[in-house]
């Protein structure tokens, strides 16, 4: 990683620059995205910070609510990049930026982190949260240049809360982590984890597009007097629903056959109609009333036949051709012919059956006797 940092072109030249040790919360540097440990200063609105001066405060102090451009070194990622900073004195902390710096050099800047190794169960590092095999100890309350300085901290805190500044390569964070130093705490060391150093433990490279950005804080509930907290209320959205004026009629859910009664089969009832207005039900009444009239006729005329049929299998049929004759006239409708039904011829008496016969004509024989031949 030195090498790594040493072939790296700082516009300007030189290794040195502002390191960014910590960054309070909503203020102008966090804002920025200025990240803590990691970041070092190395220009301001193009002026390479080669030296420690005044010329930050100054600038800062001169642009108070107006963006100033700076150029910033990341120790993790290996990249210069320009973002913009507005200084503030209303923001509501500490400095018109709300960062605290210290000038020094940036080469080795990602030596000297401790890697946290396993972690033993209630030990103090278990305690405080640490994370064995992905959290880095970068920094403490007091500067931290060499390999013994965490150790002689440690031993110096025995007994005492210790406030550690932790980074974490799964999350990509910095959090803060106070623990304290138990020499008597029943395992190994006082802390209870291991702890590496070295080119193997240093912190990971991570591309510059993988940068985490912080999700977009919920706007806290304002709590009353009472205990309860504020929600605004939003009107559901009511959806227009097309056909609204048709009348929803609701299905008939049908009734299961029994198990014990196999070859009965449940029928659906259709659903309720419509009921129809009082004009379409006159019409309809009236309707029915003349078939049924027609219906009547029809049954009348039917039994005047089978009387008819009746009478003339009883009777000769010079005495059937009246009730039949007289049944067809009852029988015809409006506009179509009844059918001609020749008049019966009178049967004839005996008297004149004899007076139409012919004369019989007689033949005189001889008659001769046997005994004459």
């Amino acid at each position: 990683m030195g090498n790594a940092e040493s072939q790296l072109e700082v516009p300007g030249g030189g290794s040195e620059g502002y390191h960014v040790l910590k960054v309070q919360d909503n203020s102008p540097g966090s804002k920025a995205g200025l990240e803590s440990f990691f970041d070092f200063i190395i220009a301001v609105n193009g002026v390479r910070m080669s030296e420690d001066n005044e010329y930050l405060k100054t600038v800062s102090s001169q642009n108070i609510d107006k963006p100033i451009k700076l150029s910033v070194y990341s120790a993790k990622d290996h990249t210069v990049r320009d973002v913009s900073l507005t200084p503030s004195n209303t923001w509501g902390g500490m400095g018109l930026l709300g960062v605290s710096i210290r000038f020094c050099s940036f080469e080795g800047a990602s030596e000297n982190v401790w890697h946290v190794l396993d972690v033993h169960p209630n030990s103090p590092a278990a305690q405080a949260g640490l994370r064995g095999g992905s959290d880095y100890i970068v920094a403490a309350d007091s500067l931290l240049d060499d390999r013994d300085d965490l150790y002689a901290l440690i031993e110096k805190f025995n007994m005492k809360p210790l406030r550690l500044y932790v980074y974490n390569a799964e999350d990509d964070r910095c959090r803060d982590v106070t623990i304290t130093p138990n020499d008597a705490w029943g395992g190994d060391g006082s802390l209870g984890c291991g702890i590496g150093y070295g080119y193997l433990h240093r912190i990971p490279r991570r591309d510059p597009a993988q940068r985490k950005v912080d999700p977009i804080p919920t706007p806290a509930l304002k709590t009353g007097t009472d205990g309860f907290a504020e929600v605004p209320l939003v009107a559901p959205i009511q959806t227009p629903t097309l056909n609204a004026a048709v009348p929803v009629v609701p299905a008939v859910v049908p009734t299961p056959a029994p198990l014990s009664a196999p070859t009965e089969q449940a029928t659906t009832k259709p659903a309720a109609a419509v009921a129809p207005t009082p004009v379409a039900s006159s019409s309809l009444e009236q309707q029915q009333a003349e078939i049924r009239a027609q219906q009547e006729a029809l049954r009348q005329e039917q039994e005047r036949l089978r009387a008819a049929r009746q009478a003339l299998e009883a009777s000769s049929p010079q005495q059937a051709v009246p009730v039949l004759t007289q049944s067809l006239q009852d029988m015809s409708m409006p506009g179509v012919p009844t059918p001609d039904v020749p008049a019966a011829s009178p049967a004839p008496t005996p008297v004149q059956a004899a007076q139409t016969d012919p004369p019989a004509t007689l033949t005189q024989v001889p008659l001769t006797p046997a005994s004459a031949q």
